[in-house]
């Protein structure tokens, strides 16, 4: 924890003693367009599940990129999922946040804690008020105990995408800075973060 109470900016510790996030690069393109698409893997992501030429993935997780940062667990350097920001508007003070974590990262734990790092690296380092999400149920339910303290419903499409042979409900939920603020999550956090562990 730094002077002003949230992340430690400027040394490089954006991570615990299990994740770290790590810049997303051009060669790990490949891994991400292979894992986003297992049946296994779940996202707080607008195009879920919905199989696309490989150039026009690369070009979607790219447009309207704010910042992107992968989910790295350190017991095995393991890339075990993304995370975003993007369509950032610093006249409304909000951002989209786009999580997605693998089949591979097993323990959800390690992913989720990556996905709150993101959180609280967004709304100390930048002037967000809120962060919106947008879903499927089925991946809601799956960063549910992790997230679903912290995030607001704030609007359903009822059976409005295709998955697994019906219909499902869309979900776009957000969180807003003093909720986050003012969380025993994120209290936990940044106790994590004064120990030896979240420095690389």
């Amino acid at each position: 924890m730094n002077a002003s109470g949230g992340w430690p900016a400027t040394s490089g510790a954006l991570g615990n003693g299990r994740v770290k996030l790590s810049p997303v690069v051009p060669a790990t393109y490949p891994l991400l367009y292979t894992e986003m698409l297992r049946p296994g893997s779940i996202g707080l992501w607008r195009a879920e599940g919905a199989p696309v030429p490989y150039e026009d993935f690369v070009r979607a997780l790219n447009e309207g990129v704010f910042a992107q940062m992968l989910l790295v667990r350190r017991a095995d350097d393991a890339i075990i999922g993304v995370v975003q920001g993007r369509s950032a508007s610093f006249r409304h003070g909000t951002c989209g946040l786009g999580a997605f974590v693998f089949e591979n990262a097993r323990d959800r734990v390690h992913a989720i804690q990556g996905v709150l790092i993101f959180v609280e690296y967004l709304f100390h380092e930048f002037t967000f008020r809120k962060l919106y999400a947008e879903s499927t149920q089925r991946s809601f339910d799956g960063f549910a105990s992790g997230l679903g303290r912290l995030f607001e419903i704030e609007g359903e499409l009822k059976n409005h995408e295709w998955h697994d042979g019906a219909y499902r409900s869309s979900f776009i939920a957000s969180v807003t800075r003093p909720a986050w603020l003012g969380s025993p999550t994120r209290r936990r956090l940044l106790a994590a973060a004064s120990t030896p562990a979240m420095i690389p």
